[in-house]
């Protein structure tokens, strides 16, 4: 995935993924390229830190490899440990702030 102003650009990783008829490889590739561009983004932000949320990490696989990546760097990474990082997350915080608010 190549980064261009710090943006990744997912076009190569799908036009590959798509030519490729052997799924499980196509899969692996995809997942280890997806986390060599969050990788990517970090070391262009070493500054920020690295907070891994989303659906996307509900993937143990991807979640994996960019733990690994990112703690090989030595960067300090914080993941969800008692919500989900998805929906489930999303919807605590939504109640969360409606107790805040008296709504």
């Amino acid at each position: 995935m190549p980064l261009d102003n710090g943006e990744l650009d997912w076009r190569p990783m799908i036009r590959a993924g798509a030519a490729d008829r052997d799924i499980q490889s196509s899969a692996a590739r995809i997942h280890a390229t997806l986390a060599r561009g969050i990788l990517d983004v970090t070391r262009v932000h070493p500054e920020l830190p690295v907070l891994l949320t989303g659906g996307c990490f509900v993937n143990v696989l991807l979640t994996t490899l960019v733990l690994r990546g990112l703690r090989a760097a030595g960067r300090q990474v914080f993941i969800h440990r008692r919500l989900p990082p998805g929906d489930g997350g999303l919807s605590a915080g939504q109640a969360w702030l409606v107790r805040q608010e008296g709504l």
